[in-house]
C-alpha cells in the first residue's frame, strides 16, 4: 500500500489498513502503517485522527530508519499536511524530505531498487515544492529546476519535465 491509494481512494485504503493488526507488525512496518493510515484518514476528512497516526509514525522516524526511509516518511507527512490546508507544515515536510533524500543519495547505496526509489522521490519532492510555490505566487523556478536537474542526474528521462 502506498500514498497514492491513501490519497486517491482513502476509504478503500482505510478498510484495507484496518484489517491489519499493527501490534503484529515490527516497529518499522508499524510506523509505515501509521503514516499511510494517517494520510488516508486526512484524505477522507478526519484530520484529528489522521494527525494522531501521522505523529505516531513520525516519532519513530525521528530516531530510526535510513535517510531514504526517513525522506519517504517526511514526504507522506507533508502530503497529509497539504491535504489539510497547512501549507507551511507541508512545505517544511517536503523540505525535510529533500534534505534527507539528497543525503541518502550522496551516501550511496548498494541496493539499486532503494536508490532508484530515493531518486524518484527526490524528483517528486522538488516538483511538488515547485507546484506549491507556484500556487502561492512565489518564485517556483528553483524547485522546478532542481526537479529537472535531479531527474537528469539520475538518468530518469520520464521525470525530466
Amino acid at each position: 500500500m502506498d500514498g497514492f491509494l491513501a490519497t486517491e481512494h482513502p476509504d478503500s485504503a482505510r478498510r484495507l489498513l484496518q484489517r491489519i493488526d499493527p501490534e503484529r507488525l515490527n516497529r518499522d512496518d508499524r510506523a509505515r502503517w501509521a503514516l499511510i493510515m494517517g494520510l488516508a484518514e486526512v484524505s477522507s476528512g478526519d484530520t484529528l485522527t489522521g494527525k494522531k497516526f501521522l505523529d505516531r509514525g513520525m516519532r519513530y522516524y525521528e530516531r530510526h530508519g535510513s535517510d531514504g526511509e526517513r525522506a519517504a516518511a517526511w514526504y507522506t507527512y507533508a502530503q497529509a499536511h497539504v491535504k489539510t490546508g497547512n501549507l507551511e507544515e507541508g512545505i517544511r515536510g517536503y523540505t525535510q524530505a529533500a534534505i534527507l533524500a539528497e543525503k541518502a543519495l550522496a551516501a550511496g547505496s548498494s541496493d539499486d531498487s532503494l536508490r532508484r526509489g530515493t531518486e524518484t522521490l527526490l524528483v517528486a519532492v522538488y516538483h511538488t515544492l515547485g507546484l506549491l510555490y507556484f500556487e502561492q505566487g512565489y518564485d517556483a523556478v528553483e524547485p522546478f529546476a532542481k526537479a529537472v536537474e535531479a531527474a537528469r542526474a539520475n538518468g530518469n528521462t520520464e521525470q525530466e519535465g
